[in-house]
């Protein structure tokens, strides 16, 4: 298939072919939907013409800061239910019950990912279970995190990162004492994006600086359960009972995400234009060629105008 097709520059029957030749369509939220809780103008009315065409519909998000009645709520005028709503949490425990895991975990991540993981029945530690009062300036300091870190986490057999947005280094020191010494820990992680649109042309800081962060200190590679990651594949195809991925559907706005995780699983992509990645961009590609999406689209509500009359 020829990549980087622009679809407001093929006709309106290659375009219908398209439609008639998925089943499922899977939406990232942050850029393609919208933007700080604001929607973008004409995406509700593109998700309710795929609903309205018999395709099988899923929200799949990187961001685990919000619970799933907070992305509900977001998502109100798209008609999302819970069971469309796909984010790191909800593969991270479908991967431990898979391995059935026994264990404590040491998460670096935000208070709903925390609180799901607790929620699920696992124990889970976090940095201010081990120092409770900002570290002093000195090495002495480091040297005594490190060694109450050792005995706080003897039962620790995951380490988690995710999106903290109180982060701090001595939770990464934390994380890096128990891979550096102890055997038989395991490095997750879920969000893995570098940027994430918040509206009026701002962009937050995401998890990916730090991750790389460990990866590199430790000479570990964390096994990814968010996009793209073949663990969020799984439970997508599990979810959907996806037999042709080939008839799925990924739309985001991140190429080293939402199109990576699409190429991965086999499914079409198509690239939207209203989130990090822009028309810049894609006409000066840097990444690699086999994360160039089939479609190229300036925002979601241009391919309801093509379809609407389907």
């Amino acid at each position: 298939m020829v990549k980087l097709q622009k679809i407001n520059k093929i006709s309106s029957d290659h375009v219908q072919t398209l439609i008639h030749s998925i089943d499922t369509v899977l939406f990232d939220i942050d850029g393609v939907l919208a933007i700080n809780g604001v929607i973008i103008p004409g995406s509700d009315n593109a998700v309710a013409k795929f609903r309205q065409l018999g395709k099988k519909i899923g929200f799949v998000t990187n961001n685990a800061l919000y619970t799933e009645d907070k992305v509900l709520k977001q998502l109100e005028l798209f008609k999302a239910t819970e069971d469309e709503i796909i984010n790191p949490n909800l593969s991270l425990l479908q991967y431990l019950k898979k391995i059935d895991f026994k264990g404590d975990i040491y998460a670096v991540a935000g208070r709903a990912c925390k609180n799901h993981l607790r929620n699920a029945g696992y124990n889970i530690i976090e940095y201010k279970d081990i120092q409770s009062s900002d570290l002093e300036e000195s090495t002495e300091a480091i040297k005594d995190l490190i060694q109450k870190s050792l005995e706080r986490c003897k039962n620790v057999k995951v380490i988690y990162l995710d999106t903290d947005l109180n982060i701090c280094q001595g939770a990464l020191e934390v994380a890096k004492t128990l891979l550096y010494h102890m055997d038989g820990v395991q490095l997750l992680t879920g969000m893995c994006d570098d940027l994430c649109p918040i509206g009026n042309n701002l962009k937050m800081i995401c998890a990916k600086y730090h991750i790389n962060a460990i990866e590199k200190w430790t000479c570990r590679t964390a096994l990814r359960v968010g996009k793209p990651s073949n663990v969020l594949a799984h439970f997508v195809h599990s979810k959907y009972n996806i037999s042709d991925n080939s008839r799925v559907l990924m739309v985001g706005d991140n190429v080293e995400t939402d199109i990576a995780f699409g190429a991965l699983a086999g499914y079409k992509t198509c690239l939207v234009l209203s989130g990090i990645w822009t028309e810049e961009m894609v006409n000066n590609w840097t990444v690699a060629e086999e994360l160039k999406p089939d479609f190229v689209v300036n925002k979601l509500g241009d391919i309801y105008s093509i379809i609407k009359d389907m």
